[in-house]
């Protein structure tokens, strides 16, 4: 199954299929497809993956917006291994909540920054080389993964 490699909309529909049979392998198998079945034998069990959908369409989200129209199981079990965990997604929080830890005045010049503006803040300053990160479509925070990894 791991030489195989499946659409966005493959994944999400059998993420779906998964949490709402409860990740029952053999009812996903069954009412859905080999993609849900290996979802709820294969990731939830995995070393650092929870049944926690959200974590799961972040990953997912991640090689989306990398450009990765297909992606294979394999793929997706090395992203979920390089999980960092998560923050809000308020990017003025994260930037305050930086500049507070280390020190930093929070400066912008011409007027009252955007949200833009805060996130070209944080994301120089307090996001490392192969950090990255998506939302989901619940909102409300950030998943962070490690890119050097994978």
């Amino acid at each position: 199954m791991d030489n195989l490699r499946y659409s966005r909309d493959e994944w999400d529909s059998a993420l779906e299929a998964a949490e709402s049979l409860d990740w029952d392998p053999v009812d996903a198998e069954e009412q859905h497809s080999p993609l849900a079945q290996w979802l709820c034998d294969q990731v939830i069990d995995h070393d650092k993956v929870e049944r926690d959908v959200a974590r799961i369409e972040a990953a997912l989200n991640v090689l989306t917006e990398r450009g990765e129209g297909e992606v294979s199981p394999e793929r997706l079990i090395d992203v979920l291994n390089s999980y960092q965990g998560e923050t809000v997604d308020d990017w003025r929080t994260l930037a305050e909540e930086y500049a507070d830890e280390n020190g930093i005045e929070l400066v912008f010049l011409n007027g009252t920054p955007t949200e833009d503006d805060y996130h070209k803040w944080y994301v120089g300053r307090g996001v490392w080389a192969g950090e990255v990160c998506a939302g989901t479509s619940v909102g409300g925070s950030l998943y962070w993964f490690d890119s050097s990894k994978w």
